[in-house]
């Protein structure tokens, strides 16, 4: 019984190990080989759609290692600041809304982790009459002015579109996944 368990207990424990510490989420005993491919083959791994970034839009470039230009979805490239004020690691949920005005087009509705709040907070009163940039899979998409949080509790946003039908709402149906990727 010791050398049946040496033979196979030993070889079992030792894979689970490995594939703890190689970053499989389960490990599986019917199935001990589950989500390596991806660790083996990084192609396997979906990549993220839509994932949202806000940005500062640079007026006059000075060759800053911070300025980074972005091609566009309207093929004009576009200046921003590399680091983004705020991204997809801090939105929850994106939902799109019917504009009143024109019901194909659409508003986005952010709700915001607590750090996300003060990040929007952070962003929205320097840049209260400037326009930011969305950029969406690292290309611009539009420029937008932000709307000022006026209470300690809110951590829903609006962004003004418009946004055509087919961007909100692919931004709507990745943006829990985006988020849930963004925070593993």
């Amino acid at each position: 019984m010791k050398l049946q368990l040496k033979k196979f207990g030993m070889p079992f424990l030792a894979l689970c190990t490995a594939c703890l510490l190689m970053g499989v989420e389960e490990c599986d005993p019917e199935n001990p080989t589950k989500g390596m491919e991806e660790l083996l083959d990084p192609s396997l791994a979906e990549v993220p759609k839509a994932v949202v970034s806000i940005h500062e839009i640079i007026r006059y470039p000075r060759a800053s290692e911070a300025e980074q230009k972005i091609p566009s979805y309207f093929g004009k490239d576009v200046t921003i600041n590399r680091l983004p004020l705020l991204f997809s690691k801090e939105i929850i949920e994106i939902k799109a809304i019917p504009q009143v005005r024109d019901p194909n087009y659409f508003d986005l509705h952010l709700k915001l982790t607590a750090r996300g709040r003060k990040m929007w907070i952070g962003l929205s009163v320097p840049h209260q009459r400037n326009q930011l940039a969305f950029v969406i899979d690292g290309m611009f998409y539009r420029s937008f002015q932000p709307r000022l949080i006026y209470d300690d509790v809110t951590d829903e946003i609006i962004i003004d579109g418009p946004f055509d039908k087919a961007t909100a709402l692919e931004i709507q149906n990745q943006s829990k996944k985006n988020y849930k990727k963004a925070n593993r």
